[in-house]
């Protein structure tokens, strides 16, 4: 294990993205928006495998804490070997575990049908009572606005969120419209 502390978090920041740039300035929002969140730690990595190798040294160490997710779903641009998308992570009981103790998952991708195309993924708020699982289009729905979302949902109201992810097909996008236009 690394010099970092794994122990004792309330949630987990999970944010998964190839690109080192867009990898970068995830990071960069997530923590002006989130950073000040009580119980929280950040955990950032370039591709599914560095993404588990964290999350097992939280599960150790965290094994109650909630996640907050932001993931790109498509890893093409990862170093061969860790080219596996996403939902790779669906599969995992690293991951699973977190899902099962709840939270928001935000699949952020360039390409949402390749979503779709995943039933274990779309399942998953199926299978997890306590999570909230959204999908949002990277040129539809500005990185502000998923942390926004994420900084503004207390766990109280992941309930909430499961209903308008479920009116509105799991689509960010189009909860945020509906939120701006019921607040005029």
């Amino acid at each position: 294990m690394d010099d970092r502390t794994y122990a004792k978090f309330e949630n987990v920041i999970l944010l998964v993205e190839d690109d080192p740039e867009q990898r970068a300035n995830l990071e960069k929002t997530a923590r002006r928006y989130l950073e000040g969140s009580p119980g929280a730690a950040f955990c950032v990595a370039e591709n599914t495998t560095a993404a588990l190798d964290e999350l097992e040294k939280y599960m150790k160490e965290s094994p109650t804490a909630k996640i907050t997710a932001v993931l790109d779903y498509n890893m093409g641009l990862s170093e061969t070997g860790h080219k596996r998308p996403t939902e790779m992570l669906f599969y995992h009981d690293f991951f699973r575990h977190f899902l099962n103790n709840g939270g928001i998952v935000i699949i952020y991708s360039g390409y949402p049908e390749q979503v779709w195309q995943s039933q274990e993924i779309i399942s998953s708020p199926g299978k997890y009572e306590n999570l909230a699982l959204l999908v949002a289009e990277k040129s539809a729905v500005r990185m502000e606005d998923v942390f926004r979302l994420l900084k503004g949902t207390p766990k109280e109201a992941i309930g909430k969120l499961r209903k308008a992810a479920d009116r509105y097909q799991l689509n960010l996008g189009k909860i945020i419209e509906a939120y701006r236009s019921a607040k005029k």
